[in-house]
């Protein structure tokens, strides 16, 4: 398996970056974007040592008719040990959104929920969602990046055509906090310090991470920031039945993307 790093040195910036802008919603600030290509090469001059016990997973969400990718990192170990095949889920395999909202009817999402909360609850870490195929992840936006460029890549990620979606994901979590690796640690550390963490002002965090370098595109930057972060109240009250539909789709989608993870490591490790 390939490391973050090596990944990002196979793909082309310019796709990267609007794979990046795709997952804001919005264009970004001109600024923002040289930013962008200046980190990319940064990061390449790095010396990074692979992290062998963690994977990054970027992986679908499907949320109001919508597919994104989110991005996670996962022990290997836990995905070896608590990856199970599921017979039910697997025969969508093939299926795209889409097609499974036409083909999921009420009934089959009931008996698919039920087969899946019967399993779940079977795992003592059921609490968690963690099983099966949803194994514990964690997110790592306040990690130190070169930490984040050892993570392991999944093998079927790296040929592809979604392989600059995925390292865009992951570059969109660096970045969350800010684009200068100072700032993040200075921001995060800040927003774990807080009580009220929920309620945490972000916008003002950002703004006195940046106004001195971006004066003159404060505005714009900030109108283009909050598009990064969905807007619950914002969306369609969805009713039941859509909702346990949309929660089955991003189960089964979830779970293609932990079955492949689970091949590459089954056979970079030799297990069967």
């Amino acid at each position: 398996m390939k490391t973050v790093q090596e990944v990002m040195a196979t793909c082309n910036k310019n796709r990267v970056i609007a794979e990046y802008i795709k997952l804001c919603n919005k264009m970004l600030h001109k600024k923002t974007i040289c930013r962008l290509y200046q980190l990319l090469d940064e990061l390449q001059e790095r010396k990074v040592e692979p992290n062998k016990e963690q994977i990054v997973i970027s992986e679908f969400v499907y949320k109001n008719r919508r597919v994104r990718f989110e991005s996670y990192v996962a022990e290997c170990k836990d995905i070896i040990e608590c990856f199970r095949p599921l017979d039910y889920f697997d025969k969508f395999e093939e299926k795209e959104p889409k097609e499974l909202e036409l083909l999921l009817g009420p009934s089959a999402v009931l008996s698919l929920t039920k087969k899946y909360d019967k399993i779940l609850k079977q795992h003592k870490n059921y609490e968690t969602d963690s099983y099966p195929g949803w194994i514990e992840s964690y997110s790592y936006e306040s990690e130190r990046w070169n930490t984040i460029l050892g993570y392991l890549v999944p093998d079927h990620m790296l040929g592809s055509p979604n392989k600059c979606t995925y390292i865009a994901a992951i570059l969109y979590e660096m970045t969350f906090w800010g684009f200068f690796e100072e700032e993040v640690q200075t921001a995060a550390d800040e927003y774990a310090g807080r009580s009220d963490q929920t309620d945490y002002d972000l916008k003002s965090l950002f703004k006195k991470d940046f106004e001195e370098k971006y004066t003159d595109s404060w505005n714009d930057f900030i109108k283009n920031l909050d598009t990064t972060f969905e807007k619950v109240e914002d969306a369609e009250e969805e009713d039941k039945s859509t909702r346990s539909k949309n929660n089955i789709i991003k189960k089964i989608l979830d779970y293609r993307e932990m079955k492949k993870t689970y091949a590459d490591l089954s056979q970079n490790t030799g297990e069967t």
